[in-house]
């Protein structure tokens, strides 16, 4: 950081929290990143934020792959 001071006026804000929508966990050992919000905006534009997870129809033992 004290490099960077010479050239440019800066100033430490702490720890990462929040960096272009995505949210930020930091602990000694990781560091996690979540879009839980952006996700949660989407759903609630969409009218959807009540909407009730479902099992996704489709086969998952059918081979996709045709000849």
């Amino acid at each position: 950081m004290e490099h960077l001071s010479k050239y440019f006026q800066i100033k430490n804000l702490g720890c990462l929290k929040n960096f272009l929508g995505i949210e930020v966990t930091q602990s000694k050992e990781s560091v996690a990143i979540s879009q839980r919000k952006y996700a949660l905006n989407i759903l609630k534009d969409a009218g959807m934020i009540d909407g009730r997870p479902v099992d996704s129809p489709t086969n998952l033992n059918k081979n996709v792959m045709t000849k």
